[in-house]
């Protein structure tokens, strides 16, 4: 088998992971994608394309909540500050180093790569922005090692963040949290792709929405 970590599909080419490491062998990286795609299925975008979304089966199993956050409050570069002063991803990073992990991972979820490229991103702002940035226009996932949580990107619209209800608590400012904040990130949304485009992904998830 090929060593090179290039050689797996799904590497994108975005100067915003330039010098980013892989996770390990190929053999590692496959093995931490097809964990990471356990997490998803696969449904038909209101586009008519193929895109990936939060299993249910997954989050009923695990008794894990969600709540949905504007993808420009992740992404690399654009000063979003949470209401707390912090940024999204300085958040997560901190509440990784609490958690005891060394670094986070994360991969593309396309539903035609598989599999694709892990990345190991270290506990810093920069790096998980940088992340978030360079899949901007596809499926991703980002989590730690022991797979206790999940930050899933959707095509640069939104990111569900996906695990315990205390998860989403410590990684989010009570301001984006619930009902009122997920009604703006729908109206955000909508306001860019129209009415109605959001029913589908709110329907999927209700009953694992964060009150």
């Amino acid at each position: 088998m090929a060593t090179d970590p290039y050689a797996l599909p799904g590497r994108t080419n975005s100067p915003a992971l330039e010098n980013m490491p892989h996770a390990g062998s190929i053999a590692e990286q496959i093995a931490l994608h097809e964990r990471a795609r356990a997490m998803v299925e696969i449904y038909t975008c209101p586009s008519g394309h193929p895109g990936t979304r939060l299993s249910n089966a997954w989050l009923g199993e695990r008794d894990w909540l969600v709540q949905l956050l504007p993808f420009h409050e992740l992404a690399w570069g654009h000063q979003n500050l949470l209401p707390d002063g912090k940024s999204a991803c300085a958040r997560l990073a901190a509440l990784a180093q609490r958690s005891g992990e060394s670094s986070l991972l994360g991969t593309m979820l396309a539903p035609a790569i598989s599999p694709s490229v892990v990345w190991r991103m270290s506990l810093d702002e920069d790096s998980l922005e940088r992340f978030f940035e360079g899949h901007y226009l596809v499926g991703h996932m980002l989590f730690p090692a022991n797979f206790a949580f999940a930050v899933h990107g959707n095509d640069g619209d939104f990111c569900t963040y996906a695990g315990p209800e205390s998860f989403i608590r410590e990684a989010l400012p009570a301001e984006r949290i619930g009902p009122a904040a997920t009604a703006q990130v729908i109206a955000d949304v909508e306001a860019e792709h129209g009415a109605g485009r959001m029913d589908g992904v709110i329907a999927h998830l209700r009953p694992f929405m964060l009150r």
